[in-house]
C-alpha cells in the first residue's frame, strides 16, 4: 500500500484528474488530500464531486484547509461573506451556478452533501511515522491539543520539529519554485496550482512525485531525502 498526498487543489479539477492518472492510483493506496479544495480555481464544485465519487473505490482522507473554514464562516455573517469573496469565493460561487439572483442566497445552491463534506474534513491525520496537516503544527503540543490557527494558517517555515519526532507533510505555503519544499523534518506540497503553477501528488515513502497544471502539462520526479 502506498500513501499518496496531494497539495492544495483550489478548484483545479483538470490537474487533479491528471496527477491521479499519472500516479496510477489503485484501491490499495491511501490518498490524503491536504485541504483547500475550494476558491480561486475554476471548478470547486467539480473537485468536491470528484472526491465524493472516488470515495466509493479509493481510501481518501480529507483534511481541512483554511479556505474550507473561510467558506463555513461566510455562511454565518455578511462580514465573513465579504472576506470569502475577496479571497476566491467568487470563483467557487460561479462553479455552483450562482448569478445575481442567487448571490445573496448562495448557501442554498450548494448541495447538502457538499456542506457535509466540508464540515467533516479533518484537522490533521497521523500515521506511525508522519503527521499530515494543512498548514503547520505546534511542535510543543500533542496533536489533540493543537489549535485551529496553527493547523490552518501558520507557515511551515515557522515550524520546529514536532516532539513526536515524526515528519510533517503540509501545504498552504505556495512554493515559488514550483517544486515541493523540502525541510529538515518534512515536506510542503503546495506548488501554486491556482496561481498558474502545479498541483503535486507525493508518494510520502518513496518520494516520487507527479505534477500537472490546468494547461494540460505534466511532469514527475523524485525528491531528495531531507537530512
Amino acid at each position: 500500500m502506498r500513501t499518496l498526498a496531494i497539495g492544495d487543489i483550489h478548484g483545479c479539477l483538470n490537474s487533479l484528474r491528471s496527477i491521479v492518472q499519472q500516479a496510477n492510483l489503485s484501491p490499495e493506496d491511501r490518498l490524503i488530500l491536504m485541504g483547500d479544495y475550494v476558491d480561486r480555481g475554476q471548478d470547486s464544485r467539480g473537485v468536491i464531486d470528484w472526491i465524493l465519487k472516488k470515495r466509493g473505490s479509493i481510501k481518501i482522507i480529507t483534511l481541512k484547509g483554511n479556505h474550507e473554514l473561510i467558506m463555513v464562516q461566510a455562511a454565518k455573517s455578511m462580514a465573513n461573506y465579504g472576506f470569502w469573496v475577496s479571497c476566491g469565493g467568487v470563483q467557487t460561487l460561479t462553479s455552483y451556478g450562482a448569478d445575481m439572483k442567487t448571490l445573496f442566497d448562495w448557501k442554498t445552491i450548494i448541495p447538502q452533501s457538499h456542506w457535509n463534506f466540508i464540515h467533516e474534513t479533518l484537522y490533521y491525520y497521523e500515521t506511525e511515522e508522519m503527521i499530515f496537516a494543512h498548514a503547520s503544527v505546534d511542535s510543543d503540543l500533542s496533536l489533540n491539543d493543537q489549535n485551529e490557527a496553527t493547523l490552518l494558517w501558520e507557515r511551515y517555515f515557522d515550524m520546529d520539529p514536532h516532539r513526536s519526532g515524526k515528519k510533517v507533510i503540509c501545504g498552504h505555503t505556495p512554493q515559488e519554485s514550483g517544486l515541493p519544499g523540502v525541510f529538515d523534518f518534512g515536506y510542503c506540497i503546495d506548488t501554486g496550482a491556482c496561481y498558474g503553477g502545479w498541483l503535486t501528488c507525493l508518494d510520502v515513502e518513496s518520494l516520487d512525485y507527479w505534477q500537472a497544471n490546468e494547461e494540460g502539462e505534466k511532469r514527475s520526479g523524485i525528491l531528495k531525502h531531507s537530512p
